[in-house]
């Protein structure tokens, strides 16, 4: 994107709309005694007052409890510009000196209620990264930051910045459903990595597993506490060893994330009260996530499954027994020090998380083999059993051959009905 000519087309916004804390400039697509914007012009006035009062309303969350966050970083006027103009897609970039947004002056939904909707989504979103700028800037002028500035860790914190501005979303609007476009990969490929840069938009529902877990003042921690040279996985496992109530899910190692498993199961029980990713519309719209493979046993079978799984990614199997079954057992066998982690659990009819255990060493942590087993007291209560598969690893791999990462982590399961 040429930054210079949008600059110069931005200049060109003949009219403001001042806010408490910010300047909308922008124009009308056919102003009377003027020269006609284009596509660079809003139909009318419509779309610049909703961008006003979502951007307060983001501004007015994140200066109360328990964000209370500063002032973000401002130009000469006092206020953040905001310019409203053609473009594919928002964002908030820099001029070196203090953050700007760029909005669009209009989107492709076919409805005016649709386009309203989806500019308040867009308008909370872009402000949160104002918010968030003042933390981690990530760029040269501020070399107190880029001394240590590293591509990867960049990448990491800015998919929990892109999470942390869609949770806002659903925050500041919680009956706008706009961030639903970003679900469906979520939904259906859950083996892809919490952190992938396609998946950065599906961050959010994490977020939202953290602020259930441990509330939003931990989520705002995790940003305003940070270190420098810290990732964002090294931010939470620091934070939760401040809250002794939180212990067990302390990862020993600065490479692992052990809360992954308790979230990649959550994120299985969207229509369960009690999970940390409780999200019935979702559910609604999408259903179940998706099963690796989907396995039926009778009493006295044995089957076997043999896979690999990436990073920070959770894979599922679905396992439906025939009535006579009364119990199921998993063994997962994996290489010495796997991250991979496991626990198998009944799901409800009613979509619930039932009796559930995690898989566990059966010679100590050196292991190769992991084991757990569930009884089935009713079936007439069950839907299936769910095997839900974590890699807790943090490091994904990149170009350097010889850099050590958790990609790739293969395993094998054998699953016996009895």
């Amino acid at each position: 994107m040429n930054y210079r000519r949008l600059l110069d087309r931005a200049r060109n916004l003949p009219l403001v709309k001042e806010t408490s804390h910010f300047r909308i400039h922008y124009g009308l697509r056919n102003s009377p005694g003027s020269r006609g914007l284009g596509c660079d012009g809003v139909r009318n006035q419509e779309i610049v007052e909703c961008y006003g009062r979502a951007l307060e309303r983001l501004y007015r969350m994140m200066t109360s409890p328990p964000w209370n966050r500063p002032q973000p970083v401002v130009g000469s006027s006092g206020k953040i510009d905001v310019y409203l103009l053609d473009i594919g897609h928002p964002f908030s970039t820099t001029d070196w000196q203090s953050p700007y947004i760029i909005l669009p002056s209009s989107n492709s939904e076919v409805t005016t209620r649709l386009e309203i909707l989806r500019a308040e989504a867009e308008a909370v979103h872009e402000a949160t990264h104002v918010f968030n700028f003042r933390e981690r800037p990530y760029l040269p002028s501020h070399p107190e930051w880029w001394t240590w500035f590293d591509e990867q860790r960049a990448r990491l914190w800015a998919c929990f910045d892109e999470g942390l501005a869609l949770y806002l979303e659903t925050k500041v609007y919680p009956r706008n459903l706009d961030h639903f476009r970003f679900l469906k990969d979520w939904v259906t490929s859950p083996d892809i990595s919490l952190d992938d840069q396609v998946a950065y938009y599906h961050f959010w529902v994490f977020i939202h597993f953290l602020s259930q877990k441990f509330g939003e003042d931990f989520v705002n921690d995790v940003w305003m506490q940070s270190k420098p040279d810290e990732t964002p996985y090294q931010t939470i496992n620091r934070l939760l060893a401040e809250r002794p109530q939180f212990s067990e899910l302390v990862s020993s190692s600065k490479d692992r994330l052990e809360l992954l498993l308790s979230y990649s199961g959550d994120a299985y029980f969207l229509c369960d009260q009690a999970s940390g990713c409780y999200l019935p519309q979702v559910h609604k719209r999408f259903s179940l996530r998706a099963a690796l493979e989907c396995l039926s046993l009778r009493p006295g079978q044995q089957t076997t499954a043999e896979n690999q799984i990436d990073h920070l990614a959770c894979q599922y199997y679905q396992i439906r027994p025939e009535p006579a079954v009364a119990k199921v057992r998993v063994e997962l066998q994996t290489n010495p020090l796997s991250p991979i982690r496991g626990e198998v659990a009944i799901v409800t009819n009613r979509l619930r998380k039932g009796d559930g255990k995690i898989l566990q060493y059966t010679d100590g942590h050196d292991s190769t083999k992991l084991v757990a087993e569930v009884k089935i007291p009713d079936h007439q209560k069950i839907d299936h059993i769910i095997l839900i598969l974590s890699n807790c690893g943090v490091r994904g791999a990149t170009k350097d051959p010889h850099r050590p990462h958790d990609d790739e982590q293969r395993y094998k399961l054998s699953f016996l009905a009895e």
